[in-house]
């Protein structure tokens, strides 16, 4: 039997909070970290030439759990996505609901 998780990847999505003017810390605020479904989400032009590389990832936290919790997903918030043997990172660019309950974000690839 073929295992196929929902979920099979791990994320962790975090924001700077505000910092104390007096302190040279920055104070970083963990938005989300649990499972995900990553994927990749590539715009190519009418020859196929790649435009843009954007990457999507699936939360099974719906609008009723981010409320629970107190804190959202937004643009701008840094994601680390654990694919199983490599990392993957970048800032998120769009965040909705998702169509069978959960997320939906979009976040931009940030390559070296």
């Amino acid at each position: 039997m073929i295992d196929n998780p929902r979920f099979p990847h791990t994320c962790r999505i975090t924001r700077v909070g505000e910092n104390d003017p007096l302190s040279s810390e920055e104070e970083v605020v963990t938005v989300y970290e649990g499972e995900c479904r990553a994927y990749e989400k590539n715009t190519t032009s009418d020859r196929g030439d790649v435009i843009s590389s954007f990457r999507g990832l699936a939360v099974p936290v719906d609008r009723k759990g981010w409320m629970e919790r107190g804190i959202v997903p937004l643009e701008d918030d840094y994601v680390v996505v654990d694919r199983g043997g490599y990392e993957e990172s970048g800032k998120i660019i769009d965040v909705n609901p998702a169509n069978f309950g959960g997320t939906h974000i979009v976040w931009r690839y940030g390559r070296n």
